[in-house]
């Protein structure tokens, strides 16, 4: 009786002046409960502290031009 949630968490920067990528990350998602609601939680859980802890170091790569894809 586990639920599953899997998923990809991406983040891309588009230069809006000439359609150009920034640059691109992606994040793994995974998250499992005895319910359904409960693995969806989880799971955005799991996306506000990716976000949380690396989204600003991953803005900064992009505008230094250390892009990760």
């Amino acid at each position: 009786g586990w639920y599953w949630r899997r998923g990809t968490l991406e983040i891309r920067l588009i230069e809006l002046a000439n359609n150009r990528v920034r640059g691109t990350q992606r994040w793994p998602i995974k998250s499992s409960a005895l319910t359904s609601e409960a693995a969806a939680r989880r799971a955005l859980d799991q996306a506000d502290a990716i976000l949380k802890k690396e989204l600003r170091q991953t803005l900064i790569g992009f505008a230094a031009g250390t892009e990760r894809k």
